[in-house]
């Protein structure tokens, strides 16, 4: 079973090294249409793109599988991960024990360790499918170490919050709608600064000083 798993391994790894900008595509696309699916919105088609073009086949692809996980209550619990196998790719350098190409991952730790070393890994189900960037994140959160935590508030800013997602990380946008230019990516664990306020979408900075808007129902205060 071990060689058939590396010997499908090598093959996803040459598809992955191929077309990244399609991978981050598919992820994004599916990241959105949960938010849709989450929000009860009319579809993931006008909540994530509007009019602004025509879904491509990788962003209806993305849309179908988010709907079928979404129904099936596959991403419904923060605990569930798929996990089967993962991927990473080794350069043959004394880093890698002199070890190249596509290597092997049985484990969720030993995945978490990868990802610490500075490596990209590639998680897959039972089926060979690649999870999505969402679906990863939160299969390895509780793996890897919490980010540091901030004291001090800046100007305006009065709570401490980390966002409320099962995927293990939500988007922050520009503008208050999910339709907006993504400015940042939080994750599981990563602290950011807000305060109260009217309406659901809620202003907030980073501690890196990115400022913009995180849904109210995917923050969780902490003070």
């Amino acid at each position: 079973m071990k060689k058939q798993w590396t010997a499908m391994a090598c093959v996803l790894a040459m598809s992955l090294y191929i077309a990244p900008a399609t991978a981050d595509e598919y992820s994004e696309s599916y990241k959105c249409a949960i938010e849709a699916f989450t929000e009860g919105a009319a579809g993931p088609s006008s909540y994530c793109i509007g009019n602004s073009h025509d879904p491509s086949p990788i962003e209806e692809k993305a849309f179908a599988d988010a709907e079928r996980d979404f129904k099936s209550g596959a991403i419904a619990k923060a605990g569930q991960c798929p996990f089967e196998f993962g991927i990473w790719i080794a350069t043959g350098s004394r880093a890698d024990s002199f070890e190249e190409g596509a290597q092997l991952i049985a484990t969720l730790s030993e995945a978490a360790n990868v990802v610490e070393s500075g490596r990209d890994v590639f998680l897959y189900d039972l089926n060979g499918n690649k999870l999505s960037a969402a679906v990863t994140n939160a299969c390895l959160a509780k793996y890897q170490t919490p980010t540091e935590t901030y004291s001090a508030f800046p100007t305006g800013f009065t709570h401490l919050a980390v966002i409320d997602d099962p995927d293990g990380y939500t988007n922050m946008r520009s503008q208050k709608n999910a339709q907006s230019q993504i400015v940042a990516r939080v994750t599981r664990d990563e602290q950011f600064f807000t305060y109260k306020q009217d309406g659901n979408w809620w202003q907030v900075r980073t501690a890196e000083g990115k400022v913009g808007y995180i849904h109210i129902s995917r923050i969780r205060l902490l003070n």
